[in-house]
């Protein structure tokens, strides 16, 4: 075979060689390619129904939430929320029902007061990242559904088999992006729903039983502290209704009846109703579980809840009938014998409790300077802590005092700070 020949043959073989690995490269070239669209496609996809279901369901709960605002306006004023705070109690289902049920038990509460007090609170539960502004309800939800960034597909290599240029790979890509612009937009960061619709305070609930229990037990603590006052009685507790009554020297049921005793019961009751409160009291909304309101008023304490029992609501406003029930009301017997607070701001005499004015003053007072509150209480707490025996006691007394004035003007005297205490210990 001649050289020419020879040549030719080995060129022809290979042509066919390298047309081969051309070609098998390629096809991995699309292969890769093709991979990669398909996990991109099924991930953009993915994402884009996800956000989709997402938008819709918080334009649905804000739509919701729209006319229970609405309907707000009607009992109280308009609760006023940054769309922030509405994309939060729009944010998913239980949050939402949490803040409805607030509002159906505002709605059934028959005090104004009661009512505007509570919607006040709301606010201060809706915690996390406020410092964003929408202009609109639809562009805080847009801003909370924004599709996240998917890694795009990447043509790995220009050039096949022995250097030379291929279009294998970037032709599919091309082609995706024109079948699925919307795929390769460049994505904004979403905004998340940071924030949190907080359960309202005090929302412990109590069955009829455990309410009549609690009653029972600080109205059964608040007689036998006065029982030397009542005669020579002994007190009974029924144990299956909690109901109390007397028994005689000759162990008879028998009912105390002289003005001494009938006044020292007087007085248990108005006690008993004042360390109920003190216990069981929401300080921040001024209510007390609908349980034990009504247990309070079947115990026949002297409480008059003004018709607000058969309301419906979980809760009971107290805070406009509080005051009333406090003027005339001793201090609640503490757990460690004697009355509450007789001690406070050194050896000074206790006189009459300051009007109910002043109590619902107080507790509005609290309501927005919670931790002012909390500074009076631990002065209280100094100024109990006192030695009578300090030969300094007047003056540090004086001291702790106008500490306690320099933070709330408006006690005046220690019978004020008495009350001031009273209704707004935790």
């Amino acid at each position: 075979m001649g050289l020419g020949v020879a040549l030719t043959a080995f060129l022809t073989g290979f042509s066919k060689q390298a047309k081969a690995e051309i070609e098998t490269r390629n096809a991995e070239l699309r292969e890769n390619m093709d991979k990669q669209i398909e996990e991109h496609e099924k991930k953009y996809q993915l994402e884009y129904e996800l956000r989709k279901e997402q938008r819709k369901r918080l334009k649905e709960r804000s739509a919701v939430l729209d006319v229970e605002l609405e309907s707000l306006a009607n009992i109280a004023g308009p609760l006023d929320l940054t769309y922030g705070q509405r994309l939060v109690l729009a944010k998913d289902d239980a949050t939402l029902q949490q803040f409805q049920e607030d509002i159906r038990n505002i709605k059934l509460m028959d005090s104004v007061e009661g009512q505007k007090l509570q919607l006040g609170l709301i606010k201060d539960r809706i915690s996390g990242k406020n410092n964003i502004e929408y202009a609109s309800m639809e562009q805080a939800i847009d801003a909370a559904t924004e599709l996240d960034a998917i890694a795009k597909p990447v043509a790995v290599a220009q050039k096949t088999a022995f250097g030379l240029p291929t279009t294998a790979g970037k032709r599919q890509l091309e082609e995706y992006k024109a079948r699925k612009p919307d795929a390769f937009k460049e994505r904004k960061t979403r905004d998340p729903i940071a924030g949190t619709y907080t359960p309202r305070p005090g929302a412990t609930k109590f069955t009829k039983s455990e309410a009549r229990t609690a009653v029972a037990d600080i109205v059964g603590a608040e007689i036998n502290n006065r029982m030397s006052e009542i005669g020579n009685f002994v007190l009974v507790r029924d144990p299956y209704n909690d109901q109390f009554s007397f028994k005689n020297r000759s162990n008879q049921i028998t009912t105390p009846s002289s003005p001494a005793a009938l006044k020292a019961l007087q007085n248990a009751y108005q006690a008993s109703v004042l360390g109920i409160l003190d216990t069981y009291m929401n300080k921040k909304d001024s209510t007390i579980p609908t349980e034990l309101a009504m247990a309070i008023n079947n115990a026949n304490l002297g409480l008059d809840f003004k018709g607000r029992l058969g309301s419906g609501a979980d809760r009971v406003y107290i805070g406009d009938i509080i005051g009333e029930f406090m003027e005339d009301a001793p201090p609640p017997v503490s757990n460690t014998g004697g009355t509450g607070g007789a001690n406070l701001i050194g050896n000074q005499k206790q006189g009459k409790p300051a009007p109910k004015a002043f109590a619902k003053a107080a507790l509005e007072w609290n309501a927005k300077n919670q931790d002012k509150g909390k500074e009076i209480l631990a002065l209280g707490d100094k100024a109990t802590a006192l030695d009578p025996n300090d030969p300094d006691l007047e003056k540090k007394s004086q001291e702790i005092f106008k500490q306690i004035q320099a933070i709330y003007p408006d006690i005046t005297n220690v019978q004020q700070l008495q009350q001031f205490i009273q209704v707004i210990r935790p």
